[in-house]
């Protein structure tokens, strides 16, 4: 199926073709999860038809295919003024030749707490596509700790989307680390319905090869007095090609609200294609909206100071590139994260236990 994705909220030139993404997507089935369920968390399988309508990051047209699937609506909640003692994990590992589809629920009661940690990965050698689609309701007081860890290789598509619902003084965040994929499509779009609700994201990525990734994340301020951040680091290298596109949409009616982004792209080689384009909407006069990206190589004095202490250019390069990527996990601060990090990067071994 032909597909309209990732839609900037307010187009630019179009010769820029930075607007959209247009791609043929077909799956058949779904892809089994590893699920590691806390005890305060309830599980409940429906069908995919009662998947909720919030808009997401990758739209309304990637909405209706996944209703259109057929595949189960994983949902799991957290009753009210709980807080869950353990991450609820999910794991997908994907099959050669699998063409799979995800659709997942979290409800997360006011007052309540929940970590979710979601970890893609496949078979050596695999090909194939994944899709999954989130979908998350913040109750008033509530907390979503999200952390999506992507460890795909060269021969896999995949699409990730995202979409949250934030009531009065909730506080959404949403971690993501985005390590591999021949053409990899990033969706995620936030509510910020309720007065002083809180939304923040922390991503890094690693885009090289051939491998393409396309990115779209929307903060839609609505109430009073929210508060998004949106944080990215990436690195690109050999002939990669990514376009990241963030919006902050300050609605009217939205007083005292507060966004701001920022992109930080680390650019190794010659070949790559980076585009980014931070946006800031504004309808309403009593608020602060910020937005910046640095993009380029390293600053000539910090290589000079490395090679001094006998690091090489080379070596610099892929420490720095390296560390992007630690900085996340240490802002997830999970232990079996960071050693599933640090095998696919190359610095450690995987804890299969």
């Amino acid at each position: 199926m032909d597909l309209i994705i990732n839609k900037l909220p307010s187009i630019t030139w179009s010769w820029l073709k930075m607007n959209q993404a247009n791609v043929d997507l077909s799956t058949e089935g779904e892809q089994g999860v590893l699920a590691d369920i806390p005890p305060e968390v309830t599980y409940e399988a429906r069908g995919v038809q009662e998947f909720a309508r919030l808009l997401s990051g990758m739209g309304t047209q990637m909405d209706d295919y996944v209703r259109e699937t057929g595949v189960v609506l994983h949902q799991y909640r957290i009753g009210e003024n709980t807080q869950a003692q353990e991450p609820l994990r999910l794991r997908f590992f994907y099959e050669d030749g699998v063409r799979a589809a995800n659709a997942l629920e979290f409800h997360v009661a006011p007052g309540a707490s929940l970590r979710v940690i979601m970890d893609y990965s496949q078979k050596d050698g695999a090909s194939g596509t994944g899709l999954v689609s989130v979908k998350a309701f913040l109750g008033e007081g509530a907390s979503l700790d999200l952390v999506q860890v992507q460890r795909l290789n060269e021969h896999f598509h995949f699409f990730n989307d995202v979409a949250a619902r934030c009531e009065k003084n909730a506080f959404c965040h949403l971690s993501q680390i985005i390590l591999g994929g021949d053409r990899v499509y990033q969706g995620a779009g936030v509510d910020l319905a309720g007065e002083k609700s809180h939304f923040q994201t922390d991503i890094a990525y690693l885009v090289q090869g051939t491998s393409r990734l396309d990115m779209n994340y929307i903060a839609r301020h609505l109430g009073k007095e929210t508060v998004s951040r949106l944080n990215v680091r990436g690195v690109l290298r050999d002939e990669a090609y990514k376009l990241f596109r963030g919006t902050i949409d300050i609605e009217r009616g939205a007083e005292n609200s507060s966004g701001k982004e920022n992109e930080e792209v680390l650019i190794l080689d010659d070949g790559v294609v980076n585009k980014s384009i931070p946006i800031i909407l504004c309808g309403e006069e009593d608020v602060e909206g910020a937005h910046g990206a640095t993009i380029g190589r390293l600053d000539e004095e910090l290589i000079f100071y490395m090679q001094s202490r006998g690091i090489s250019e080379k070596e610099c390069y892929e420490l720095m590139a390296k560390a992007r990527i630690r900085e996340v996990c240490g802002i997830i601060g999970d232990e079996a994260t960071t050693r599933a990090v640090e095998c696919f990067i190359g610095g450690g071994e995987e804890d299969h236990a």
